[in-house]
C-alpha cells in the first residue's frame, strides 16, 4: 500500500495545475529561470534511479526526462506559435549523469509543445518544454537555465469561442463507477500490480482509470483557475508478452507529492 500525505489521488496519480499567467495585448511573457539540482533520486518501480531535475519539474513516463509545464491564459480567439528566446545553457558534468537513462533521446534543439484548453470558461495555452539539449558540436548534455517565452499570434483566426467553451459536467465523475482513494507522498513513478488492483475490489483491472488534480495549495484568490471536477490522468499498462493485462502485469503512473516548493 502506498502512503502519501495530504494529497488525495483517485485510483492513481497526481498532476500539478500550474497557476496560469494571463496573456493580454503583450505577447512577451518574460524570462523564466530554472533551478537545477541537477540530478536526484526518483523511485521507479521500487528502484531508485538517477534523473535530471529542476525545481517543480514534471516528468515523461516514457523517458523520465524533466518537463517545464505552464498554463498561459489567452484573451482572444487566435492560435499562437511559441518562440523560446534568450536561451542560456549550462553544461552538465558527465560524471553526474552516467546513470541517467535515455540521454540519447535528448534533442539538439529545445522546442515547445502546446495545446489550447478551456478551464472554467477561460482559455489557456498549455506549454510543455524539455529544457535540455545535446550540443551539436561537443555532444555534451546542456541544461537550459534561463529563457524567455514569446507568443506569436497566427494570422488565421480559430473557430468561434463558443466552439471552445467548456460544457460543465451535469454531475461529477464520482457519481458512477467503483472508486478507490489512494494517497501520494513524494515525486516519483509508482506502480500497482494486477493483483493489488483486484484486492482493492476492482473486478476488471484492465479497465481501471486514474483521476486526480494534483498537490499543492489552492489559489489564494477565489477567482484563481481550478478544474470543476476530477481530471483523468495518464496510465501506462504493462501487459507482458501476451499483450493482455492480467496476473503478473502492472500499471505505471507519475505522482507528485503534496508539498510543492
Amino acid at each position: 500500500m502506498y502512503s502519501i500525505r495530504n494529497c488525495l489521488i483517485y485510483i492513481l496519480s497526481i498532476i500539478i495545475l500550474v497557476q496560469p499567467n494571463k496573456v493580454s495585448g503583450q505577447h512577451d511573457q518574460g524570462i523564466r529561470t530554472l533551478q537545477w539540482s541537477p540530478v536526484k533520486k526518483m523511485l521507479v518501480e521500487n528502484e531508485n534511479k538517477d534523473v535530471l531535475h529542476f525545481k517543480n519539474a514534471s516528468y515523461s513516463l516514457n523517458t523520465l526526462l524533466p518537463i517545464f509545464y505552464e498554463n498561459l491564459k489567452i484573451d482572444n480567439n487566435y492560435q499562437y506559435e511559441i518562440d523560446i528566446y534568450n536561451q542560456v545553457f549550462q553544461a552538465v558534468d558527465i560524471s553526474l549523469i552516467r546513470n541517467v537513462d535515455n540521454l540519447d533521446s535528448i534533442p539538439f534543439t529545445v522546442y515547445a509543445e502546446s495545446q489550447v484548453a478551456t478551464l472554467r470558461k477561460e482559455r489557456f495555452l498549455q506549454v510543455n518544454i524539455i529544457p535540455l539539449r545535446k550540443n551539436a558540436q561537443t555532444g555534451q548534455v546542456e541544461m537550459l537555465t534561463s529563457f524567455g517565452i514569446r507568443l506569436i499570434p497566427r494570422p488565421a483566426p480559430m473557430k468561434s469561442m463558443q466552439a471552445f467553451a467548456r460544457q460543465y459536467a451535469s454531475q461529477s465523475v464520482l457519481a458512477s463507477g467503483n472508486w478507490v482513494r489512494i494517497k501520494a507522498e513524494k515525486d516519483g513513478v509508482y506502480y500497482l500490480t494486477w493483483e493489488q488492483l483486484s484486492e482493492m475490489g476492482i473486478s476488471n483491472p484492465a479497465n481501471v482509470r486514474v483521476f486526480g488534480n494534483g498537490g499543492g495549495m489552492l489559489p489564494v484568490m477565489n477567482q484563481g483557475s481550478r478544474p470543476d471536477d476530477l481530471l483523468e490522468n495518464a496510465v501506462h499498462f504493462e501487459k507482458g508478452s501476451d499483450g493482455v493485462f492480467n496476473q503478473g502485469d502492472y500499471i505505471l503512473f507519475y505522482g507528485q507529492g503534496a508539498d510543492i516548493w
